[in-house]
């Protein structure tokens, strides 16, 4: 140990020590509305980036209203990363910012924690694209069809493998945040 560290105090006696764990999944949905088919359905983990990391810390303490207000697509496949170049949209595709169509939080009981789920809608005829790989969760308020920035992305995801969405598609994108104190 060296002079600037501190070794962390033991909680007091009878105190109840508790670590909070956020697990992010998402899946994605993609349907062909005229048929009704599932064409694709990717369910995954992702990567939650170090404003993503800071948003729940604050939250957690301040309560403060949800600022996650919805979601991007872009085409480019950098890996993922907490922050720098794959910590936001690397390649945008216009019209593809969706505000968010469904937010809740729900208990799970029986000490098994809580999840916060948020759900976008790209309906068909928008964000048609043969070449979707990547989707960011974001704070912009309001959000705007640019392709945002580190500073306001919560979360980046990178699909296995290229989506094709066609005129008839319809996209939904549900991230999930699964909170549990141990």
């Amino acid at each position: 140990m060296t002079d600037n560290e501190t070794e962390p105090s033991p909680a007091p006696k009878g105190t109840v020590v508790e670590k909070l764990t956020v697990k992010d999944n998402i899946r994605i949905v993609l349907t062909d509305t005229k048929t009704g088919k599932i064409k694709r359905d990717i369910r995954s983990e992702n990567l939650q980036t170090d404003v993503g990391d800071s948003l729940v810390a604050k939250r957690l303490y301040d309560d403060a209203q949800d600022p996650v207000s919805g979601m991007r697509l872009g085409t480019d496949r950098t890996d993922p990363s907490k922050n720098g170049a794959g910590a936001a949209i690397v390649a945008y595709i216009a019209g593809s910012s969706q505000v968010l169509s469904f937010v809740q939080s729900f208990p799970r009981g029986d000490g098994l924690g809580s999840y916060t789920e948020y759900r976008s809608i790209w309906p068909p005829g928008t964000a048609t694209n043969t070449d979707i790989n990547e989707v960011v969760l974001t704070t912009e308020t309001p959000i705007a069809d640019v392709s945002g920035n580190e500073a306001d992305t919560v979360a980046r995801f990178l699909a296995p493998s290229t989506l094709d969405k066609e005129p008839d598609d319809q996209l939904e994108v549900i991230w999930r945040f699964d909170f549990l104190a141990t």
